[in-house]
């Protein structure tokens, strides 16, 4: 039941990532390496800084 909803907030995030034009990749890539050092915040797919750094143009 956990992974189940672990594996829906992923794709969740994913797809918001997706919706702002975020690479997604990338992005899972740094959220996964920096989860425990970052406030989570700082981890969302709106948020300026990940737009700056992994927008998809």
């Amino acid at each position: 039941m956990l992974k189940r909803k672990i594996q829906e907030k992923l794709d969740c995030n994913i797809q918001t990532a997706k919706a702002n034009d975020i690479k997604s990749e990338l992005y899972l890539k740094y959220v996964i390496e920096n989860i425990d050092k970052v406030d989570i915040n700082n981890l969302l797919p709106w948020n300026l800084k990940i737009k700056e750094n992994y927008y998809d143009n």
